[in-house]
């Protein structure tokens, strides 16, 4: 049994005139939203031993706050991550898992559809949303559709005034 832990990026700032959206970072909100859900990835029970993440800067900076808390070694940076659909991340995810439980972290529509593509529930995830889905296979290289449950949800609510 493996695991994998889906989140989708905090709330970005909106962009500023000429800046092209990779480098959009978290704005308050999205800092709040993603403290709280480190903290509540932060349990015993959670062995994740590797973070699999876009390179745009507010997944970045999302991975940054939520591994303060984590504090997990193993963080792989990937560009063809960013705004990637759900079958670029399946084939990255098999590629670059290499531990029980991972956690990867994205943007929409992607995530969701990846979610989706897991489990055959429709998702949708807000910003700073966490899905986590329990596989039914011994090593990523059995990933495949429908192979997931989800086993838990965390929306992170926050008032940022």
């Amino acid at each position: 049994m493996h695991k994998i832990f889906l989140l989708r990026h905090g709330k970005a700032a909106n962009p500023k005139e000429g800046q092209d959206d990779y480098d959009r970072p978290l704005n308050k909100k999205g800092i709040a939203q993603i403290n709280l859900v480190g903290y509540e990835l932060n349990v015993p029970e959670n062995n994740i031993g590797l973070i699999i993440t876009s390179s745009a800067l507010r997944t970045k900076e999302t991975t940054e706050i939520a591994n303060f808390h984590l504090n997990i070694s193993k963080i792989k940076f990937d560009k063809n991550l960013y705004l990637a659909k759900h079958d670029v991340i399946f084939h990255q995810v098999k590629q670059m898992a290499d531990c029980k439980e991972i956690l990867y972290v994205g943007h929409n529509f992607g995530i969701g559809d990846f979610a989706t593509y897991l489990t055959g529930e429709a998702i949708s995830m807000s910003t700073g949303m966490v899905v986590e889905i329990s596989l039914d296979i011994e090593n990523w290289s059995q990933l495949e559709k429908d192979c997931g449950i989800i086993t838990n949800t965390f929306v992170p609510k926050t008032h940022v005034p």
